[in-house]
């Protein structure tokens, strides 16, 4: 198992991440109200954020 994570760890760790950041986002911004829309901003502002970071730093 650790093998497996050495070779697929390095390469799909930061996606799963950002993958379950916009799932959680999506989830609570259509189902919470109150505290759950900081939770839903905070979660797909982090992915926008992500993305913008890594879009301006390849335009480079």
């Amino acid at each position: 198992m650790k093998a497996l994570w050495n070779a697929l760890g390095p390469v799909w760790a930061w996606p799963v991440v950002i993958a379950l950041a916009s799932a959680v986002g999506l989830v609570t911004a259509l189902l919470g109200d109150g505290p759950w829309d900081w939770v839903s901003w905070l979660c797909l502002g982090s992915v926008t954020g992500a993305g913008v970071w890594l879009g301006w730093g390849r335009g480079r």
